[in-house]
């Protein structure tokens, strides 16, 4: 192994599999898969059903781990992640079967939100689909089935326009329609209607775009493809025909169980997520204009390792990727009807100060990133009440699932918009419970959106750029602006103080003509 290389694993502890890549991953040679592993575990069966994982299955998944970290110590493996899904969070005794975990297998498991998992794999995407930019600039659909939902998201003119987690995974489908199964003739036609019913309120989002690709990524799909009849240019460029995709439909859900293992020469457990997958994947298609669909075959383990790629070699692909973030962002806020204008000025002030006051909040790079989501949204709120935005902009913002934005880093987003007012946070109870290092955050990243804001507050832009100072004690902000400011300058002195309060240094305002 080279000097410019690691040896690293990826771990997906998902709600019917348990899966591990190792691979060698480095700055020039990108990604080498060395060895993959799988097991099967009953974690979604017992969530979805129960409610809770049951201890036989705890102990079974405790064994599978402590197998792949002998696995990767004889790998001499350098760094993992590993992380689960909505099979382990949405249990109801989802931390003591992390900290079980822990103790057997010397595994930190991690707990990844649908946003964080939907990051991950089409991370995964650039990698093992050819043409991905021409096909994202055209216009593409993404549908990402997993166990517990499907992961929706729509790029046009090479910009992500939305994303949204429904909750009708392959096995919650099956899990959730079981006794129906038992007593209906066509279980394929009620599995089509269930489905509807779930997604029609996507279609008036979808429909207008007319888009011509569409990219098919988990639930049983590889074997799918494996099976679907291909064209030799078919395979180069991994794509399967509509037309192929609904003639293996048609065979499909006139079989059993069984029958479908055996024609796919696979385990009868894959089996059953067959006729749920191909569903799902016919009602989306219907809603584009697509010939057919891709399929990368890649997997939210493939996500891992790119991600892990990306932060340790600081890539291209990872700052393509926070801007993927703020365009969907961005698209949110148009929903909401946000004024553009402002909510940009601010977040291009927020940011500005926040680079030049780094010794002063000792905050990070994904802070920063915080900052910048928390100012294009903080006005979100106006869309359900003028007078009392700043509550509506917090409660927004937490419902919200932004890509790749963990739920502690949704939290403080949604906090610093709140504050971004003349609201206290040590008046909120929200704040109030929070861990110390987050709330700390939220007060410093507030603390700079009340200045920006206040410099804005008309919404009329008079400052047209500010300049930044330290000096002592004071932060010293020289705005340029043509136009007399008395209510920019009064609201600023409004905020000064609690800026003040959090970090110690008296903002100070300006004006140059």
């Amino acid at each position: 192994m080279g000097k410019s290389t690691k040896l690293v694993s990826a771990i997906d502890v998902g709600s019917n599999t348990i899966r591990m890549i190792i691979a060698e991953i480095g700055e020039s040679t990108g990604i080498n898969i060395i060895d993959e592993v799988k097991k099967p575990i009953d974690i979604g069966k017992d969530t979805y059903n129960y409610g809770k994982i049951s201890i036989e299955t705890i102990k079974e998944a405790c064994k599978i781990l402590k197998n792949f970290k002998k696995l990767m110590l004889d790998y001499r493996v350098t760094e993992y992640r590993a992380v689960s899904t909505s099979g382990i969070r949405e249990s109801a005794n989802c931390d003591y079967v992390l900290e079980q975990i822990r103790i057997s297998s010397g595994l930190s498991l991690e707990i990844i939100n649908n946003a964080q998992e939907r990051l991950l794999t089409y991370k995964a995407i650039e990698d093992y689909l050819p043409d991905f930019s021409n096909i994202k600039q055209a216009g593409v659909l993404i549908v990402d089935i997993g166990s517990g939902g499907v992961e929706v998201s729509l790029y046009y003119d090479s910009k992500l326009q939305f994303t949204e987690y429904v909750k009708i995974g392959s096995l919650r489908v099956m899990e959730t329609l079981a006794d129906l199964e038992k007593i209906t003739l066509d279980f394929a036609s009620v599995i089509e209607d269930y489905i509807e019913s779930n997604i029609y309120i996507l279609k008036d989002r979808i429909k207008p775009y007319n888009l011509s690709n569409f990219i098919g990524i988990g639930g049983e799909f590889t074997e799918i493809y494996k099976i679907s009849k291909k064209t030799d240019k078919e395979k180069s460029i991994k794509f399967v025909s509509k037309e192929n995709l609904t003639d293996l439909y048609k065979k499909i859900k006139q079989m059993n169980t069984y029958e479908v293992a055996q024609y796919m020469q696979i385990s009868e457990k894959q089996a059953e997520m067959v006729l749920p997958t191909l569903v799902i994947f016919k009602k989306f298609v219907d809603l584009t204009q697509a010939d057919g669909i891709y399929a990368p075959r890649v997997s939210l383990r493939h996500g891992i390792l790119a991600d892990m790629a990306d932060n340790i070699y600081n890539t291209k692909r990872k700052e393509e990727f926070l801007n993927d973030i703020l365009s969907s962002v961005a698209y949110l806020g148009r929903r909401y009807r946000i004024d553009d204008s402002h909510a940009l000025h601010v977040r291009e002030m927020a940011i500005k100060i926040f680079d030049k006051t780094k010794k002063i909040h000792e905050l990070g790079s994904n802070d920063r990133f915080l900052l910048e989501i928390a100012a294009l949204l903080h006005d979100i709120g106006k869309y359900i009440n003028l007078n009392e935005h700043i509550e509506h902009s917090y409660s927004i913002i937490k419902a919200q699932d932004i890509m790749g934005i963990s739920d502690s880093d949704l939290n403080i987003i949604a906090h610093t918009a709140r504050f971004h007012n003349e609201e206290n946070p040590k008046s909120i109870d929200s704040y109030q419970i929070l861990p110390y290092e987050n709330r700390i955050k939220i007060s410093k990243l507030s603390s700079i959106l009340k200045l920006c804001d206040a410099m804005d507050i008309t919404h009329k832009r008079k400052i047209k750029s500010i300049d930044i100072k330290v000096k002592d004690t004071n932060l010293i902000i020289t705005a340029h602006a043509k136009d007399d400011i008395p209510l920019e300058k009064w609201y600023f002195m409004k905020k000064a103080d609690f800026f003040e309060d959090v970090t110690g240094y008296r903002p100070i305002l300006k004006v140059k003509g």
